[in-house]
This record gives C-alpha cells, structure tokens and sequence, in this order.
C-alpha cells in the first residue's frame, strides 16, 4: 500500500520536476548558477592593492529593478574563465568600464579623468566607484528633487562621512570633519536637505552635470551661483524643468503644486511688479511725511 503512494505521489511531482527544472543543474552561462555564490552576503576577497575588502555580494531584487535587468551576468562577464569554479585568474582579472557599451559615455569619461578623484587615485578610481553596476537606476525627469538630494548625496557621504571607507583609499590621507569644513556655509544643514554635493562641487554646464569632480579650493562659494534668474541650478538639480516656466511660477504656484522654492531663482512677475509699486509708495509716504513735518515746523515758528 505504501509502495503505491509512492509511486502515485512520483508520478503527479514528475510532471512539475520537469516544467520547473528540480532536481537539474542549471547551465554553466545562467544567472542562477552565478547567484549561488554571488547571493552570499558574506562573499568578498581582500585587495591586494588598497587591503580593503571588496563584497562580492550581488543583490538579485536591486539588480532586477535597474538599468542592467535585462543583461545576463555573461554579457558583461564574458571571460570563458567565468565558467570555471573557482574562476580564473584571467577571468578575474578582466577590467570593465561603462565606456565598453556605452559610447555616448566618452565625454562623461574624459570630465572624470579630469576630476579629483581620478588625479589623485588614478585607476584604483573608477564609475564603479561611485556606481554600482548591478544597482545603477538612472534618474528621470518624473524623480522628485528631494529623492534625487537623498540619491546622489548618499553616493558622495558613502566615502566622505567614513574615515574607514577615505583610509582604505588612501591610507596617508586627513580625515576632514564634513560640518567643519562647510563652516563658511550659511544654514549648512538646510542646504544639505535642499540641494546636492555636486551643485557646488562640479562645473556648470549647458546641459547635464559634469563628472568632473572639482577640488575643494575651486568648489562654489558665490551665493548668487545659485540664488539668481540665472541660476546654476537650472542646468543642475532642475535641468529637466523648463527655465522660462520655473521663473514664471513663482512663489504662490510653487506652494500649491509643492514644488521647491529657491529664494532669488524662482520669480513671480506679478509680485515683483507690486514689489516695486510697494517700494515707490513707501518712499512717497516718507517724503509727505517729511514734507509735513517741515511745513509744520516752520508754522509753529512764524
């Protein structure tokens, strides 16, 4: 009797074993044999360069959500020595760059060699640095600027907030306190919640940002960079809104939509015009009031 419920209970899983792959060794080239070791968290080796400890951990969900998702890990990892376990020397050796896929990357290439950090550290500095590539999801003109602040600035504090992660690049380097060397910023902590590291720290451009990270003797300092008609954000954090509409919506319109306000960058005609109005009036009144007083003075001597 038990030998039967066996059999019977087989042959009804035999038909899902098969549909689902149980029970079957995965090919060589699939994703799933990558994510058996790949899916470890604690998978990491130490480089022999910077003696840090490089994760090797790959985040299946993040990877499926980003810009890579519909790349196989043998795309990119193309060495036949991928395939070997442990892989090969070569194989992991293989140096990979944006550029390699991406040929519009080349300006992006060229403004990052020319960036601090890329002078100072050379290759040990790379995209991959700042970006991780089974993660990266570009932004879009439908992100919000506040999640796009709290985006871009966790890439730049994932170094410049540890002294750990700063002495495994650089060993010999000083550790610079993030809130003592902003000191000369005014209402430092709002400026941090309302505009990204490299509004200040890169070079405006016509377009896009550049990837050329400025030193610090060279960062921008001129309040009006930003608090201006011609402000520098508008090819920066703003770049996909419309210039001409984002001074033309003013501050009543930026409050009902809840959009952000920069003081001296969005402008309102209207209020500028009753602004000027305001201020004429307000000089008249003094100079009647002036004039009344005199008057006044001179009666009471006669």
């Amino acid at each position: 009797m038990k030998l039967k419920q066996v059999l019977l209970t087989l042959a009804l899983l035999f038909p899902l074993m098969a549909t689902f792959g149980w029970g079957q060794n995965p090919p060589p080239d699939s994703d799933q044999n990558c994510y058996r070791c790949h899916s470890m968290k604690t998978l990491s080796y130490r480089d022999s360069v910077t003696n840090a400890i490089v994760s090797l951990y790959v985040d299946s969900t993040k990877f499926k959500h980003s810009n890579h998702a519909e790349l196989g890990c043998v795309d990119c990892h193309d060495d036949d020595g991928f395939l070997q376990y442990p892989h090969t020397m070569e194989a992991r050796s293989q140096k990979l760059q944006c550029t390699d896929c991406h040929d519009s990357f080349d300006n992006n290439y060229e403004q990052f060699q020319k960036s601090v950090h890329y002078k100072k550290f050379g290759d040990r500095f790379s995209c991959f640095s700042c970006h991780d590539p089974h993660a990266f999801k570009a932004s879009s003109d439908t992100t919000k600027p506040q999640e796009l602040i709290a985006k871009d600035n966790a890439i730049c504090l994932d170094c410049h907030s540890s002294k750990t992660a700063l002495a495994e690049l650089d060993s010999a380097g000083i550790y610079h306190d993030l809130i003592t060397a902003h000191q000369w910023l005014p209402k430092l902590q709002l400026h941090w919640k309302a505009v990204r590291c490299i509004e200040c720290h890169t070079p405006a451009t016509d377009s896009t940002f550049s990837h050329e990270i400025l030193p610090k003797e060279k960062a921008i300092k001129k309040c009006e960079e930003c608090h201006s008609t011609n402000s520098i954000l508008f090819t920066k954090l703003y770049r996909f809104k419309v210039k001409e509409a984002r001074q033309k919506e003013g501050l009543l319109k930026s409050l009902a939509k809840n959009t952000p306000y920069v003081v001296g960058m969005t402008r309102d005609p209207i209020l500028d015009r009753w602004s000027i109005y305001l201020f004429i009036l307000t000089l008249l009144g003094l100079g009647a009031h002036a004039t009344g007083r005199w008057l006044s003075g001179r009666r009471k001597k006669k």
